[in-house]
């Protein structure tokens, strides 16, 4: 009797786990995820129509938010677009620029923001699992948008006070891992970094976007 009861919560047991294993991504479902990011800046940004660019080190971590649109073309592999609006800041202070850049250096409130419109592709390694993990691949525009509040120089030839944004669309790409924990057949949570690399002239502009938010998922009829 006790070997039957056993046998039976095995059964039990297996088919609740089959269950959740079927709830993971599948294809023809659409996910889509409302997000939001802290931006991480890897490489010096560079100033739309200048020659130099401020060192990583004095440009403040910055966030982003935006959305994500992806569809499941099989049951490891979808792709979608991604929309984001990430806004970095250098803050007032003395700045350290480098010695060739020909000033030793220069005080500023200076903001980028970056519109990013972009096309990935994502592949899954663990599709049917409550964890998921994923490697994402993406290029397209990103709209960057240069606003000096005020800009104060010591050997620079630069106006000492300047309020003119500057404009440019420029072409990138961006690359990154994540992992996906399925809180619902049809709700998870995402987080992700990536690596974004903007083809600016003079110097590419580069940051890693720190990625976090829910992945609401509309399955197939």
């Amino acid at each position: 009797m006790r070997g039957k009861l056993i046998t039976g919560l095995a059964i039990v047991l297996v088919m609740g786990l089959c269950s959740a294993a079927s709830a993971g991504v599948v294809k023809g479902e659409l996910l889509i995820a409302p997000r939001g990011s802290l931006s991480l800046p890897v490489g010096d940004y560079p100033i739309t129509g200048r020659t130099y660019s401020f060192l990583k080190d004095d440009v403040k971590t910055g966030f982003a938010f935006g959305a994500m649109v992806d569809m499941m073309v099989s049951g490891r592999l979808s792709v979608g677009a991604q929309f984001d609006y990430n806004i970095s800041t250098l803050g007032t202070g003395d700045l350290h620029l480098p010695p060739a850049q020909g000033a030793n250096s220069v005080e500023a409130d200076f903001t980028w923001k970056t519109l990013e419109v972009t096309g990935h592709a994502r592949y899954y390694f663990l599709p049917l699992q409550s964890v998921t993990l994923f490697a994402h691949i993406g290029a397209g525009a990103y709209l960057n948008k240069f606003s000096p509040s005020y800009i104060i120089y010591g050997s620079y030839d630069i106006p000492v006070e300047s309020r003119r944004s500057q404009s440019k669309t420029s072409l990138g790409l961006n690359a990154g891992p994540g992992v996906m924990l399925r809180l619902s057949p049809t709700v998870r949570f995402s987080l992700e970094a990536l690596l974004h690399n903007v083809f600016t002239p003079n110097q590419n502009m580069r940051y890693l976007n720190v990625t976090a938010g829910l992945v609401f998922g509309l399955l197939p009829e």
